[in-house]
């Protein structure tokens, strides 16, 4: 805390590495205010670490709710588990950093946004709606798994509202195992005779055992998709449903990288279905992939998910990407064929 600040030094609290830097220590934190400043800015940076340990952000760590600006770089890995309110006008998150904001977030002066590393959501956050966003190569955005939601209706998704949004190749917006857990939603199917795993439902129906047709009915929203993936069926480790994505873009979305929202891949299990992708933009332009696939079948008695939904609303289009909904594949024989999810369109 200071009036006037002449300081030319350095401020660190890096984390301490190993001998092997398998295991650095998380970023501390350094908070700085000046006497008329309303709100302090808090700082994490610690030294270019690729292998840190989280530094966790709570009431005990910090007792306000608002920062005038918010930090966090150079391999710092923050998990924000307070609401918290930032005041930035550019917020960066160079490639090893990581952010996962699991409380409510507040962003609304932000007006660039740009994305090196990785971020996760939970819900209840937001920026300005006259903001961009550019998620670089190596950028992530995912949402935690809805493994405890109920009905047809996410907890967590990916949920922005922004001007525009550039997704550069090799960056991705991914919610692979982000929808309902093992058997769970309204596509998962429980057996118990353990001699098959059906595949879940969602856009489309399930694979399973000709001999045991379980399969549960699609569900959801064909023009406004936002339900997760069910899990697929299989023990305690059945294939996850994927998440949920909503892109609402006054301006420009431009996919040079991938959206997924395909399920996750286990052995002996029958498979997950594809989640939702649910994009409105006035200018829609890439040649990037953008999928909501069902999980494949890994053995004879395993059947392969369901595709998820996409509905897309456009003004102008010069996309000329991938969009795929396919079920799962039938990797091994002996289960049936799920069938793909929705792609509805509008301009």
């Amino acid at each position: 805390y200071y009036g006037t600040n002449t300081f030319t030094g350095i401020f660190n609290a890096t984390g301490g590495r190993s001998a092997t830097n398998l295991h650095g220590g998380g970023a501390g934190t350094i908070y700085t205010k000046t006497w008329n400043q309303r709100e302090g800015e808090l700082t994490y940076q610690n030294g270019n670490s690729t292998t840190a340990a989280l530094s966790i952000l709570n009431s005990t760590t910090f007792s306000g709710i608002t920062l005038g600006n918010l930090t966090i770089a150079n391999g710092s890995r923050v998990n924000a588990n307070i609401p918290l309110t930032v005041n930035n006008t550019n917020f960066v998150l160079d490639a090893i950093s990581e952010f996962n904001p699991y409380n409510d977030f507040w962003a609304l002066r932000i007006t660039n946004i740009t994305i090196s590393g990785n971020i996760q959501f939970a819900n209840n956050y937001s920026f300005s709606p006259s903001a961009t966003m550019t998620l670089y190569n190596g950028a992530n955005l995912s949402h935690i798994p809805n493994s405890n939601a109920t009905g047809v209706t996410a907890l967590y998704s990916i949920n922005l509202s922004l001007q525009n949004i550039t997704i550069a190749n090799g960056a991705k917006i991914d919610v692979v195992r982000g929808g309902y857990s093992s058997k769970n939603g309204p596509g998962g199917v429980s057996t118990s005779s353990g001699t098959s795993n059906p595949g879940a439902a969602y856009g489309g129906i399930g694979g399973g055992i000709a001999t045991t047709p379980l399969q549960k009915h699609t569900y959801g929203n064909l023009t406004a998709p936002l339900s997760p993936g069910s899990g697929g069926d299989g023990g305690t480790e059945g294939s996850a449903g994927a998440g949920v994505v909503f892109l609402n873009i006054t301006d420009t979305l431009d996919v040079n990288g991938l959206i997924n929202a395909s399920a996750s891949k286990v052995t002996s299990t029958g498979g997950g279905s594809g989640g939702s992708i649910y994009i409105i933009a006035a200018n829609f332009s890439g040649n990037g992939t953008i999928h909501a696939r069902g999980a494949d079948n890994q053995n004879a008695n395993d059947g392969p998910g369901a595709g998820g939904r996409i509905a897309l609303y456009y003004k102008t289009r010069g996309f000329s990407g991938d969009f795929n909904l396919s079920g799962g594949s039938l990797l091994a024989s002996g289960g049936t064929a799920s069938s793909q999810g929705s792609l509805f369109i509008c301009q």
